[in-house]
């Protein structure tokens, strides 16, 4: 069995968050055309390797427009490993927006869910309740950062096209620590180092957040 870097376990991390991604655009692209968008999913671009990452700038996802109108707005879209269709099954009060210090907000946040069968929809004109808190990126040795976050009431829940739904597969999911694992490395239940069986906790919520 060939044992992959964490950088190519990353870069196949990034490519299945990549195809799962453009599947909800399709899928969240149909639905704004039916609302009356002319819309653009950009082509997709693969990095070459991990190390190349820098040239390959998320840009967004969608952009949309409307006839007669040549600014385009942007869209950001992120498919999410969870079954929720309205704002009472949606399984955490706060919804994830975006970075603070991404230079250029989009217009539309849109999470789908699991089954590209409903999605949220996050409006820029919200944007006076959302609030600034800290978070850290499992992709980035959890550096911490300040990111946006709003009520999950302050969303729109909508319903997607049927026509547009795509099977996607469930990703791995990250493996907790191990407590018998720790015990057997250490000696003894006394012996571990119970600050960084927390941190090694708080790594795993954390990653297991960001994949939903």
């Amino acid at each position: 069995m060939v044992e992959l870097s964490d950088e190519q376990v990353e870069e196949l991390r990034f490519r299945q968050r990549l195809e799962r991604s453009h599947q909800a655009s399709v899928a969240v692209a149909a639905y704004l055309q039916s609302q009356g968008w002319l819309t653009e999913i950009p082509p997709i671009r693969i990095r070459p390797s991990f190390d190349q990452r820098q040239f390959f700038r998320d840009k967004g996802d969608v952009f949309i427009w409307h006839e007669g109108d040549p600014q385009k707005l942007k869209v950001e879209v992120k498919w999410r490993n969870l079954a929720f269709t309205c704002a009472e099954d949606f399984p955490f009060h706060s919804i994830n927006i975006d970075r603070v210090s991404k230079p250029n907000l989009a217009s539309l946040y849109v999470s789908t869910n699991r089954d590209l069968t409903h999605a949220l929809i996050v409006h820029l004109a919200s944007r006076a309740n959302w609030r600034v808190e800290m978070g850290t990126d499992p992709t980035r040795q959890y550096t911490p950062y300040e990111i946006y976050r709003c009520s999950k009431n302050d969303a729109e829940f909508v319903a997607l096209l049927p026509s547009t739904i795509i099977a996607v597969p469930d990703p791995p999911r990250p493996k907790p620590p191990d407590l018998q694992e720790w015990v057997a490395r250490y000696g003894g239940y006394w012996k571990i180092p119970w600050p960084e069986w927390d941190e090694a906790i708080s790594q795993w919520r954390e990653a297991m957040r960001q994949l939903i």
